[in-house]
């Protein structure tokens, strides 16, 4: 595909496309292929970076950072170094989404460089220099972690058929909210998308961090079923007001990373969610907004754009 097309066309054509099952599904792990091999063309994160989009949730990002590490070929103290340094400061992106998705991508490199291994990839995410940018690194080393999604010619060690709940339940405490939230898609894979099933493991976990467990399997309808439908009846599952409600709010998150600029989506995915869920659903496309630009203003115009005055109202709320 990248021979024939390159990296611009095939992100269209992909995004064209997600009308299949099968595009929609798993393209998020073509999209790290392609951009791996405009890496090795270009040899210049910002030059790929200028073709990427959020098609396919962004794999663009992610796949630019592996091919940026692997070719470096560092190890130690220089990995280290290098790896501090990659992604820069917030200020050097137009949108605050592009500066996530590079520190997202940092975790899924440094699971790609390190052959999959999660606790020497957690510390070279400990190398960056806030709260903020280490947290989001370790997201992308627990994702690739949960769900090998491009590394299944080495497949993580650190999950266990015979114990769910394992890396999560032998890290220490700073790691813990972040693993038991993406360990929620290894309870998906295990459960073949059973999302009662996945609720029931979600209940068996620390409580404190149930709520990021369960707003997981709000985010992974987003990469399952392009049905809105679907997406609302999977969370009605989930076994309370407060977990249904969390569910609901990692939908809106997860359309509003996938379908960047597409207010309609999140919109029209809160008409249709039980009147006890809407608050949440339009809060959180306010919080949502906020990462396509740093501008309120513009983010309050786009809350305007809610047909329901209620909606409107607490989507600026959260602004």
């Amino acid at each position: 595909m990248y021979k024939d097309f390159g990296l611009a066309k095939n992100l269209q054509l992909l995004k064209e496309n997600e009308k299949y099952k099968e595009v929609y599904a798993r393209c998020h792990e073509v999209t790290h292929y392609l951009s791996r091999s405009e890496y090795e063309k270009q040899g210049s994160i910002a030059k790929v970076y200028s073709q990427c989009d959020s098609t396919c949730h962004g794999g663009c990002y992610h796949g630019t950072l592996e091919a940026y590490l692997k070719e470096k070929n560092l190890t130690g103290d220089k990995l280290a170094e290098e790896f501090a340094r990659v992604c820069g400061k917030e200020n050097d992106y137009k949108k605050p989404l592009e500066f996530n998705e590079c520190l997202h991508g940092l975790g899924h490199a440094a699971m790609f460089v390190t052959e999959m291994e999660l606790f020497d990839s957690l510390k070279l995410c400990d190398t960056l220099s806030s709260q903020y940018t280490r947290e989001k690194c370790y997201t992308g080393v627990f994702m690739e972690n949960s769900s090998s999604s491009t590394s299944f010619d080495h497949a993580s060690i650190y999950i266990k058929k015979d114990d769910p709940f394992y890396p999560c339940n032998s890290l220490e405490e700073k790691y813990l909210g972040l693993c038991w939230q993406y360990q929620s898609s290894y309870f998906a894979i295990i459960s073949n998308q059973d999302w009662v099933k996945v609720a029931d493991l979600c209940l068996q976990i620390t409580e404190k961090y149930q709520d990021r467990c369960f707003r997981t399997i709000g985010t992974n309808q987003v990469g399952f079923t392009s049905s809105f439908k679907t997406m609302k009846e999977d969370c009605d599952l989930m076994p309370s007001l407060n977990f249904q409600n969390i569910c609901v709010a990692g939908v809106i998150s997860s359309l509003s990373y996938r379908f960047v600029g597409e207010t309609e989506k999140m919109i029209e995915f809160c008409s249709i969610v039980n009147s006890k869920n809407k608050e949440s659903c339009y809060k959180q496309m306010g919080t949502s907004l906020l990462d396509w630009s740093r501008n309120t203003s513009l983010a309050k115009r786009s809350c305007e754009s809610i047909s329901d005055p209620q909606g409107a109202s607490w989507c600026k709320s959260a602004i």
